[in-house]
């Protein structure tokens, strides 16, 4: 939904809807896990989520994200939120490095997946062959970088309410 709704409108317009992803985690965390905010976390969010929509009106004057591309970014937005939730519902159910292993396994058969489409493995193998072994190397190490944060993110998780650390990941 994501890449959809980036399609069909401004980057700026589009990531702007990625702010209800906390909201969306406090409910469900609410629902789901029980979680309940501080009023100095609660105050502390919506100062964090509030410069964000300041940031974004400012940069998007003028310009107005279409219905469509709300919707899919909505739903992009739910399915992190949702994903979050389950995550933090199988850590505390098991243990963090379990849930770890298995949420990669996931992605490692998703990517299988992807690369079995022939159009998509084309696509992946031509950038391959264009790009400089020193450029493959600088996104590998960027990769690992990303790898190591997604997993303090995951960690958070475990530590403090969802809708807090989905804030402050924001």
């Amino acid at each position: 939904p994501y890449l959809a709704a980036l399609s069909r409108d401004q980057t700026s317009n589009v990531v702007s809807v990625f702010q209800i992803i906390p909201v969306l985690g406090f409910i469900l965390g609410f629902i789901f896990l029980g979680e309940m905010l501080t009023p100095q976390q609660m105050v502390g969010g919506l100062i964090v989520i509030s410069g964000a929509i300041v940031l974004t009106v400012h940069r998007s004057e003028g310009r107005r994200i279409n219905a469509r591309g709300f919707f899919l970014m909505f739903l992009a937005s739910f399915s992190i939120a949702v994903a979050s939730i389950l995550f933090k519902f199988s850590a505390i159910e098991t243990n963090y490095w379990t849930s770890v292993f298995w949420q990669n396994i996931g992605l490692l058969l998703f990517g299988v997946i992807i690369f079995c489409v022939p159009s998509y493995r084309l696509q992946f193998t031509g950038v391959l062959k264009k790009i400089s072994p020193s450029f493959l190397g600088v996104n590998f190490i960027n990769e690992a970088i990303a790898i190591v944060a997604g997993f303090m993110v995951l960690y958070a998780f475990i530590l403090a309410p969802l809708a807090l650390v989905q804030t402050i990941n924001g």
